[in-house]
């Protein structure tokens, strides 16, 4: 019982701390992808540590991390893309503890690989045949609220 109310103390005042930072990212975010991809293409994000200390981030991100919105599909009769509606998915990953970390070191970059497939995965019943631009965005709360997003990537889809 004691150690159950102590975690929950140590995540109450850890949960004050962090809110009570402000926007203290010190991760600097760039990425790598054709402006035309397809599902075969990668998307490479590239994370550089801007801080004064070692930073702990994930070895390997999933598919979570990220969010495809501001998904829009070309009509071809009036020259336009136009907005599909598509809502971006809240979604949760909680790493394993002991073994997705590493120390990032102050001035040193890693690179992170995900398909272009699976960052589609979520909006797939709402893409069809045709030819749709969107963008990803990407949150890393464990490194104090830092977050990114493209400009448009450009994707055909043929089924």
């Amino acid at each position: 019982m004691r150690k159950t109310i102590l975690f929950f103390i140590f995540f109450i005042l850890n949960s004050l701390y962090y809110s009570q930072s402000g926007n203290n990212c010190n991760l600097e975010f760039s990425y790598t992808s054709d402006s035309i991809v397809s599902k075969q293409n990668d998307f490479l994000l590239e994370v550089k540590n801007t801080g004064d200390h070692s930073l702990k981030i994930f070895k390997h991100l999933s598919v979570a991390n990220f969010q495809i919105f501001d998904i829009q599909k070309y009509n071809s009769e009036t020259k336009r893309f136009e907005d599909i509606g598509y809502k971006m998915k809240d979604i949760q990953f909680l790493p394993n503890m002991r073994r997705d970390f590493f120390a990032l070191k102050k001035n040193r970059f890693h690179v992170f690989k995900i398909k272009v497939e699976d960052l589609i995965y979520h909006a797939r019943n709402r893409i069809d045949n045709g030819y749709y631009r969107f963008r990803i965005f990407f949150e890393y709360i464990d490194a104090g609220s830092c977050s990114f997003s493209t400009n448009y990537l450009y994707y055909r889809n043929i089924l």
